[in-house]
C-alpha cells in the first residue's frame, strides 16, 4: 500500500473497488502513510467489510493519511463465515489515539456516506467519531442493508442521532429502501 500511494501524491479522488481493496489488505498496512495524501480530498471504498481487521485498518490508513479528506463514501459489504468482532481493534486505534494524526484527519471531512449498514459496533463507532471530530461536516447518508431489519434499523438510527457534533449544521440523513436514489 505504502509503494503504491508513494508516487499518487497529488491525488484528489480515490475509487477503490472490492479487488483493489484486497490488494491494499493483503499487505502491510500502516497506521498512517509515511508522506500524507494532501490533495486526496474524495474517497470512495466499494465493497469493504468493516469488520475484516485488514480492511479496517486500509480505511485507517486512508483517514489519517489523507487530512484534506472532504467527502468519504463507505458501500459496506459482509462476510457471513467471520465474526463482527474482529475490526474493533483497528477502528478503536483511530478513536482511542491521542495524536495529531487522528485529532485533525476529519478537520476537512463535509460529508460522510454509508451504503448497506449491517448496524454493528464498527459503523457505530466511525459514526460517533466523524460527528465528534468533523467540525465542517454537514451531512452524513446512511442506507441500511437489505438484511437489516427495521428494529435494528431504528436503534441504530437512535444511537447516530444522540452523538455529540463538533459541527452544529451536521445532519444525519437515513435513507429507506423506497429513496435509494438519493445515495
Amino acid at each position: 500500500m505504502v509503494a503504491a500511494f508513494a508516487s499518487l501524491r497529488a491525488i484528489q479522488k480515490l475509487v477503490v473497488g472490492a479487488e483493489l481493496l484486497q490488494f491494499f489488505a493483503s499487505g502491510n498496512v500502516p497506521f498512517i502513510l509515511p508522506t500524507l495524501l494532501h490533495q486526496l480530498k474524495v474517497v470512495q471504498l466499494e465493497s469493504i467489510v468493516l469488520y475484516r481487521l485488514s480492511e479496517a485498518r486500509v480505511l485507517v490508513c486512508l483517514i489519517t493519511s489523507s487530512p484534506n479528506l472532504q467527502n468519504l463514501s463507505i458501500w459496506s459489504s459482509s462476510d457471513p463465515g467471520l465474526p463482527q468482532t474482529e475490526a474493533i481493534d483497528s477502528l478503536q486505534l483511530l478513536l482511542e489515539a491521542d495524536n495529531h494524526s487522528t485529532a485533525s484527519c476529519f478537520q476537512c471531512l463535509e460529508e460522510l456516506r454509508l451504503d448497506a449498514i449491517l448496524g454493528n459496533k464498527v459503523e457505530l463507532d466511525l459514526l460517533r467519531f466523524a460527528l465528534a471530530t468533523a467540525p465542517l461536516l454537514r451531512r452524513i447518508y446512511m442506507k441500511p442493508a437489505k438484511e437489516l431489519d427495521s428494529k435494528k434499523g431504528h436503534k441504530f438510527l437512535k444511537n447516530v442521532t444522540q452523538y455529540k457534533r463538533a459541527s452544529k449544521e451536521a445532519e444525519v440523513i437515513y435513507i429507506s429502501d423506497d429513496e435509494a436514489d438519493i445515495l
